[in-house]
């Protein structure tokens, strides 16, 4: 388990130039579209934690957490989807949305961000591979690991997080690969844009003072096999589910009866 992540702000800044407006957004939904072996839902305010099973909808402010050979979809109101992959620890952050007309589409249908959002995820270990929907100008969308960022924009992407001990230190790998679109990385050593059809790999540790020394960014490189394969599975699940009835209601939306309780705490 990991103890500590660096704070990201500055970094989201540099991938988001854009301010998102100051209203106040509502709590998005989150459906959970597949889920094959061992894979658990913690309320990180509460600790909570239970089997997450097919068709169960949560918010943020929670924890995915995979077994071997367990894997886990979801799906967000505003269209996009991430499919977890084995051994990962996978939190959604924040995900808030401005509410919208339900007539624009379903979760599955929608072909653009349905109205303003703001996603936050972070991926502390394992593996995440994402799609995004057509984000407008307004939207936010940005997956952190412990030593580093991605801001994403309309793209089909992979994140993967690995470590080891190395003379006492935890030492993190991060790949961030794009397959479509446009994904900016982001670390306390360099910035820069990801082509598609390529990754980038960089590693560094967390100090104990909680900074971050980046060890090196190597160039970029064509996807590996790996990362390709967990993006076509994400495809292909997002397919088969395509024909049945997931709707998107208006955000806020009437309260689900959820596994977990993921309202703040008190």
């Amino acid at each position: 388990m990991i103890k500590k992540l660096i704070c990201l702000t500055a970094f989201a800044a540099t991938l988001f130039p854009v301010a998102m407006h100051a209203q106040a957004l509502d709590k998005g939904n989150i459906k959970a579209l597949m889920v094959k072996g061992e894979v658990t839902l913690t309320n990180n305010s509460t600790g909570e934690t239970g089997p997450l099973k097919r068709g169960d909808i949560f918010r943020d402010g929670t924890t995915l957490t995979t077994g071997d050979a367990s894997t886990a979809v979801i799906i967000l109101s505003n269209g996009s989807s991430v499919r977890i992959g084995p051994n990962s620890e996978f939190e959604v952050t924040e995900f808030e949305q401005e509410a919208f007309d339900a007539k624009k589409g379903s979760y599955l249908t929608l072909t653009e961000d349905p109205s303003m959002s703001r996603t936050n995820l972070t991926l502390k270990n394992g593996t995440a591979a994402g799609e995004t929907k057509h984000l407008s100008s307004q939207s936010e969308y940005t997956v952190s690991t412990p030593i580093g960022s991605a801001g994403i924009r309309g793209t089909k992407f992979v994140t993967k997080v690995s470590s080891e001990m190395v003379n006492g230190q935890m030492v993190y790998t991060v790949t961030v690969a794009n397959s479509e679109g446009t994904v900016l990385y982001s670390n306390t050593l360099s910035t820069g844009e990801v082509a598609p059809g390529e990754e980038v790999v960089f590693s560094g540790t967390v100090n104990e003072d909680g900074t971050v020394t980046i060890n090196n960014v190597n160039p970029p490189q064509a996807i590996s096999p790996e990362l390709t394969e967990a993006l076509n599975d994400l495809e292909n699940q997002v397919i088969d589910a395509s024909p049945a009835p997931v709707s998107a209601e208006p955000v806020p939306v009437p309260e689900p009866d959820p596994i977990l309780d993921v309202s703040p705490a008190e």
